[in-house]
């Protein structure tokens, strides 16, 4: 059983143990212990030092917000808006951009919302209105500190606290009706979907990334419309518990431009490179398997002198990666690309190989003609779909990594076999589906869900 499984049953278990103890964990209607899951769990898997920030460290850490939320401010009116969107990281607005797009040519208002900053500067150049909603505020609520949550919540709910108060000047506004959440189930954006619930408005989210069964997080889904790529991960989530008639296939809303891509101007790497793009340790990736796979990158790099780009997910972290050459290593996160004006979708372009584990950084370098290799040193992604479907070369060994390496980077990039392409082809359809306006017929569906509920 996939460790994520274990923590899962295990969390749940524990959370309806402290009930029956009559320990309560309800704080402004909310189920803290609901709220707050995915961040337990993700603590579980990678224990970090977060701690409770109080007296002067929770004072400059308010500044700090204040100070950002001034450089970011806004000047769109807080009521003249029909659709909320509300996401906090990039890959989230990887998906929500497009349909914001349509939406906002369709005449549909729309208010950008987040509560990170440094997600803010990409979006001050799309002319739609945005607000950052960053801050922590204190709260007055009793929290009982004899559950192994108990630390989680000390540390998130002051950020909670200010965004439920920040947020409900536009959830209460007559003109919203309809709220577009990035991901249902971290604490904040769980939060601003029940908010909505609670009001009566309808709420929508958007797959991110390889969504299945090895994952239970996924079935917690509350919102009312799941908009999802294809036939598979709507099989996947209702086998997870979530309702059949709440999702909603409509195909991946980046998958037009990649069908439509043109490279940039960037010229590429100077020298042949493999790119490595792990998704870090947290939820379906324990620490120590993390650390395992990157001990045998290092390995690889160390026999065949090859060069490496690390692509960093925002889980993860760059002291994992001390062992790599730094002469042959390049480590770049999603504000480095921005800064360089370089699309991650030019990066596996031009990668001679990319390695991953589940991540969906995989469907994207298939689609750019690149060969991948799922990492798996402990049988956890054997159930990936795209790896049962054979459109990746599944390693478990270093013997079997070093061979794909080795012979891929000898024969230089040459694009997908044949073979490749056709199962590449046959997995699109049935996962993306055969929809190529994925971010037009999204938004399609907001408006006929807005004009039906404001008849």
């Amino acid at each position: 059983m996939p460790q994520i499984i274990k923590i899962f049953q295990h969390s749940i278990a524990s959370l309806r143990q402290a009930n029956s103890e009559g320990i309560s964990f309800t704080w402004n209607h909310f189920d803290l212990g609901d709220l707050l899951l995915a961040e337990w769990i993700a603590e579980q898997v990678k224990p970090s030092s977060q701690k409770h920030l109080q007296g002067v460290t929770l004072i400059k850490h308010q500044l700090h917000a204040w100070r950002q939320r001034k450089k970011y401010a806004s000047k769109a009116p807080s009521n003249q808006f029909d659709v909320l969107v509300f996401f906090n990281s990039q890959n989230q607005w990887s998906n929500l951009q497009p349909v914001v797009q349509e939406l906002s040519q369709q005449g549909i208002r729309v208010l950008v919302v987040s509560t990170k900053p440094n997600l803010m500067v990409p979006l001050l150049s799309n002319q739609v209105p945005t607000v950052l909603l960053m801050g922590l505020k204190k709260t007055t609520w009793a929290l009982n500190k004899s559950h192994e949550i108990a630390p989680i919540i000390q540390y998130h709910l002051p950020k909670l606290n200010y965004l439920y108060h920040a947020i409900q000047p536009f959830l209460n506004s007559t003109q919203l009706n309809y709220v577009l959440i990035g991901n249902d189930n971290t604490s904040e954006g769980r939060m601003v979907a029940r908010m909505a619930l609670q009001k009566n408005i309808p709420t929508g989210c958007i797959q991110h990334g390889s969504m299945n069964r090895i994952n239970p997080l996924h079935g917690r889904s509350v919102v009312d419309q799941f908009f999802v790529y294809g036939e598979k991960p709507k099989q996947e989530l209702v086998f997870l518990g979530k309702s059949a008639t709440q999702i909603l296939v409509k195909g991946w809303p980046l998958q037009t431009g990649f069908h439509q891509y043109q490279a940039s101007t960037w010229k590429g790497f100077d020298h042949p490179t493999v790119v490595v793009t792990f998704s870090g340790p947290g939820h379906g990736t324990s620490e120590d398997h993390h650390i395992k796979c990157i001990e045998l990158v290092a390995a690889i790099q160390r026999e065949l002198q090859c060069h490496l780009c690390i692509k960093l997910h925002p889980k993860d972290n760059v002291k994992y990666y001390s062992a790599l050459d730094k002469d042959k290593t390049l480590l770049w996160t999603n504000t480095d690309l921005q800064q360089l004006g370089i699309r991650f979708h030019d990066v596996v372009q031009q990668a001679q190989l990319v390695i991953t584990g589940a991540s969906n950084s995989a469907l994207d370098a298939l689609l750019m003609q690149t060969e991948v290799v799922t990492l798996d040193l402990m049988q956890a992604y054997r159930d990936v779909d795209f790896v049962q479907d054979g459109l990746v070369h599944y390693c478990e060994d270093y013997d079997a990594l070093l061979q794909v390496t080795r012979r891929v980077l000898l024969q230089h990039k040459s694009g997908l076999n044949e073979l490749q392409k056709e199962k590449l082809e046959t997995y699109y359809y049935r996962f993306f589906d055969t929809n190529y306006e994925p971010s037009r017929s999204i938004a399609q569906h907001i408006q006929s869900t807005i004009n039906f509920t404001t008849q």
